[in-house]
């Protein structure tokens, strides 16, 4: 089953935003002219209460153990909310089967990241953070994931690009003097080995390697082209995984291979001697190397557009401000 995109993908995102953020109050922020108290922005009609600004800054206190700048938080409610209205928009929807789910594989990172349930449970009421909280935090989340999902799926890279890249960069990435194994791995969190383990059994008893990738690894560069690694020389990687790599034969499985960053389960696709991999083998590579990159802009450009177009208010500035300010372009 292929990841709708899960709490873990969303705190991946936001993760960035955490570096170097200072603790600021919990108190709710004072209500900008014409938004009611206990609002913290509007989004067109959508109203974003105060609470769910706090339930997510809670989550990620509970994830990355720090806590969120305030502005930085609406802003990602408030392209949340964007994104959610172009769900409905599109007929997308989220089952309650699809919120358990990802509540199980969100509750089950979180024991792994603590050590139990029982000490993630004493962490969620240091924090102030319930399973009813989560179950409705989660909908939201996963249906802004399924429309950022439709706007990412509708970006490629022309033919010519890829030809572009490959012919810059043949003898660099695409030319080896050793032999190497077109890899790729799912990569589960240290604290999880019985997870590495059941991983592991799924893939060796047939399960679709790339759709366990999706579903169960930790690496956001690999998972979503379904664990893909490219093409390896035993130099690029960990000695231990190495090993493994190259004593496995094309469609293999192997591991769980242990790393500074965790449990490798690790498949090979193919492998090859020294020489250059010619273009059309090597296509699938280049798209994996130039895709996400462009997707993301595609996503980063809808969400300018959707922001100058529909009314924004907020309670708190825009990072960069000092105001609040209706977010349309000053109309109004």
């Amino acid at each position: 089953m292929k990841r709708a995109f899960g709490v873990l993908l969303a705190l991946a995102v936001a993760a960035a935003l955490l570096a170097g953020c200072k603790a600021r109050p919990t108190s709710g922020p004072a209500a900008a002219p014409g938004l009611p108290p206990g609002v913290v922005a509007e989004v067109g009609d959508v109203r974003i209460p105060a609470q769910a600004l706090e339930t997510r800054r809670k989550v990620l206190t509970l994830y990355y153990r720090e806590e969120a700048d305030e502005s930085r938080l609406v802003d990602e409610l408030v392209d949340q909310a964007l994104l959610v209205a172009e769900a409905r928009r599109r007929g997308l929807s989220v089952s309650e089967a699809e919120v358990e789910a990802e509540l199980a594989r969100f509750a089950g990172a979180l024991e792994a990241r603590y050590g139990g349930r029982a000490e993630l449970e004493a962490a969620m009421s240091q924090v102030g953070l319930t399973w009813a909280d989560l179950r409705r935090f989660l909908p939201d989340v996963l249906l802004a994931e399924r429309a950022a999902a439709a706007v990412r799926g509708g970006v490629t890279v022309p033919e010519a690009d890829l030809e572009e890249f490959y012919e810059e960069n043949k003898a660099r990435l695409y030319t080896f003097t050793d032999d190497v194994v077109r890899l790729r791995h799912i990569l589960v969190p240290p604290e999880a080995r019985d997870r590495a383990g059941d991983v592991l059994r799924r893939a060796r008893a047939g399960e679709d390697f790339a759709a366990l990738a999706r579903e169960f690894s930790a690496d956001p560069a690999s998972r979503d082209h379904g664990g893909d690694l490219g093409y390896l020389r035993r130099a690029d990687m960990d000695p231990d995984m190495a090993a493994v790599a190259f004593a496995l034969m094309p469609g293999e499985v192997g591991g769980p291979v242990k790393s500074e960053f965790g449990w490798h389960i690790i498949k090979v696709d193919e492998r090859r001697p020294p020489g250059t991999v010619p273009f059309a083998e090597a296509r699938s590579d280049v798209v994996r190397r130039l895709l996400p990159a462009r997707q993301a802009e595609a996503l980063r450009k809808w969400l300018e557009e959707q922001r100058a177009a529909v009314p924004i208010r907020r309670a708190t500035p825009a990072p960069g401000e000092t105001a609040p300010r209706r977010q349309n372009g000053g109309k109004g």
